[in-house]
């Protein structure tokens, strides 16, 4: 991606219906052509293009792409910063929200400039980022693969949701937008719907009536959901958010409660494969609370028991797999490319898929297969 001129750049802004989020290739390219021409307000308005774009957008608000702080929270340097701006720059911003067409630069300019100090910031900024994202949900397919099966539509949606409720206004159009995603069929992925429903958790502003057939949602989701190979994180999650939902509008949380436990026992059945048992046991020890708070006191008593007569054959054994030094540095190179990556997610992402997988404790057909040929 090149540009030659700052027309090019306003041209390809208008056309390119992915840059909601930071693009590094892109303000690369205007910055490249900043450091070549010698027009000094040419110079200036690509630069100012370019703090735009280093901005992320998340939930309504405006967050620099790299800052660091001390420790009692003062920041000490922010790019991108509203300081980048100047008086200058921030004129230049509010011209180009006017004159912009494309939906996604309506909500990007319209946010960034909503989110800045005073006196720059203006109501009719937050409604017209609200416009903009409401024309975008309103349209875009949430379930064509470009879209990431849903996630960036769930993101276009925290920005626009959040700015709704934060100036009452089109509250009741986006709650719908919300209502459709849940309940329509071919709408929105299934399984991240639970996401949706976690998102909502977290407003306030939404009330008991708000989570009408939600519960039921989260069932069928459930029942899909265990028809699948066996997973610690999710199967959790999505029983977890169904017993926040009934804690939130008054409803009996102990089934919820009881389907945690089952999803935890499951997943230990799933894992009795580990020959050292400290697997099965931790579930099976984790899902003993859930239980309890669910009033079974059989299941309970049932689960205890099947722990301690587990817990008999609990091995911590030791053992070697010898590596000559070429897969040494592979296995090495490997580890810490996979690292890196893993290190991109929540901790409880990283626990989740560690746990369930073969990189801690792996399964002992994995350990056999492994270890074939070495002596």
């Amino acid at each position: 991606m090149e540009f030659n001129n700052i027309a090019e750049i306003y041209s390809y802004l208008e056309s390119d219906v992915y840059n909601m989020k930071r693009d590094w290739e892109l303000t690369s390219s205007m910055k490249r052509l900043a450091d070549k021409i010698n027009d000094e307000p040419i110079k200036e308005k690509i630069k100012w293009e370019c703090f735009v774009f280093d901005f992320y957008l998340q939930n309504g608000e405006v967050k620099p792409m790299s800052s660091s702080t001390k420790e009692d929270g003062a920041t000490i340097f922010a790019y991108s910063s509203y300081e980048d701006f100047g008086e200058n720059g921030m004129a230049y911003l509010k011209e180009r929200a006017r004159q912009i067409n494309s939906n996604y630069l309506v909500a990007r300019y319209n946010q960034v400039l909503w989110n800045s100090p005073k006196p720059h910031k203006h109501y009719q900024q937050a409604k017209d980022a609200i416009d903009g994202y409401f024309k975008i949900l309103t349209s875009i397919n949430c379930t064509k693969e470009e879209k990431k099966e849903g996630w960036d539509c769930l993101e276009l949606m925290k920005n626009g949701m959040k700015l709704s409720l934060q100036v009452k206004y089109k509250v009741d159009s986006y709650k719908a937008i919300l209502q459709s995603w849940l309940f329509d069929r071919g709408k929105f992925p299934s399984d991240l719907k639970i996401f949706i429903l976690k998102f909502i958790l977290d407003l306030p502003q939404f009330k008991k009536n708000d989570f009408e057939g939600c519960l039921d949602l989260i069932k069928n989701i459930g029942a899909t959901h265990n028809k699948k190979k066996p997973d610690y994180f999710f199967s959790k999650e999505i029983y977890e958010t169904g017993l926040r939902i009934a804690q939130r509008i008054g409803s009996d949380a102990k089934i919820w409660n009881k389907r945690i436990g089952n999803s935890i026992v499951r997943m230990a059945d799933f894992r009795m494969d580990d020959d050292s048992r400290m697997i099965p046991l931790s579930f099976l020890k984790e899902a003993i609370p859930y239980y309890k708070l669910a009033g079974m006191d059989k299941k309970v008593r049932e689960v205890e028991q099947r722990y301690f007569e587990l817990k008999k054959e609990l091995k911590l054994s030791k053992f070697e797999v010898p590596l000559n030094d070429e897969v040494n540095e592979a296995l090495h190179q490997y580890l810490q490319a996979k690292t890196a990556k893993l290190m991109e997610y929540t901790p409880e992402d990283i626990f989740g898929y560690l746990i369930s997988g073969n990189d801690i404790f792996p399964k002992k057909e994995v350990v056999d297969r492994n270890g074939e040929g070495q002596e």
